[in-house]
């Protein structure tokens, strides 16, 4: 829930203001598992400065944060 409001609150400014994201964000998978998740976002304006469309890309990191929190420990 945390991860989502954030990415809400993210795409709501990028859409708003015009403000490009990019956040790490825990996904709970549908057997109940967790990943982690790099979203990248930016929006798209118009010839007079207006945000008419978002942009962005969903990368599984995972692994990374995995290999990460091994390192850590």
């Amino acid at each position: 829930p945390e991860s989502w409001k954030r990415l809400e609150s993210a795409v709501a400014r990028a859409s708003d203001d015009g403000v490009p994201y990019e956040l790490e964000l825990q996904n709970v998978r549908p057997d109940g598992s967790r990943s982690w998740l790099l979203a990248i976002g930016e929006p798209l304006h118009d010839g007079e400065g207006r945000v008419t469309a978002l942009r962005g890309v969903s990368i599984d990191i995972t692994e990374r944060k995995n290999v990460e929190e091994s390192l850590r420990r």
